[in-house]
């Protein structure tokens, strides 16, 4: 499951002077709970017995909203891929546009002030050996990620012969289930 939305302001327009104190804000921002979980995502996992985070407030947060208080594992490794960015002279735009061209950016090989991405898909790789442990001994397995990093653990748990959506749902408290053929649900 992805995330609930930020509570971070996207709207008023930054200079690359000011991306890295708004990507410090955005890691370090809680959820908005004017947006609450819709019902599908809570009937989605209605039945998860184990609950796994990253150590970001927002996906913390996302599952204690849903009442999931008792988490499994808190683990940076299921952060989301870092975003790069430069610090120069800039005309102010969007937060949202700014994080557009460096994903783009960082997808063509750019990683200054964040990891690579052929570092990203590493960690991606453990973190999916670890939720694959984890789903084995709990048999239904939560885990409250981020966009980049639940669209590489989906893409490895398909290549590992899971069954699934090839692309999981991006959208704010999107869920996307995944089945493991030798897990007895």
């Amino acid at each position: 499951m992805r995330h609930g939305r930020p509570c971070v302001d996207s709207q008023n327009r930054i200079g690359l002077h000011q991306i890295a104190d708004w990507i410090d804000s955005y890691n370090q921002s809680s959820i908005d709970l004017g947006y609450p979980a819709p019902e599908a995502t809570i009937n989605a996992i209605a039945s998860c017995k184990a609950v796994v985070c990253s150590d970001l407030p927002r996906s913390i947060d996302s599952a204690a909203h849903l009442g999931r208080t008792q988490i499994a594992l808190i683990d940076p490794m299921f952060r989301e891929m870092s975003l790069p960015y430069l610090c120069c002279r800039s005309p102010k735009m969007s937060p949202m546009f700014w994080v557009t061209v460096f994903r783009l950016s960082w997808l063509m090989g750019f990683s200054r002030h964040g990891e690579s991405l052929a570092t990203s898909i590493q960690r991606a790789n453990h973190a999916t050996s670890v939720l694959i442990s984890m789903a084995h001994a709990h048999n239904d397995l939560l885990m409250v990620g981020h966009g980049f990093l639940n669209r590489y653990i989906a893409k490895t748990l398909i290549a590992s012969g899971w069954q699934g959506p090839k692309r999981p749902l991006s959208g704010y408290w999107a869920t996307s289930i995944y089945y493991s053929p030798e897990i007895n649900l």
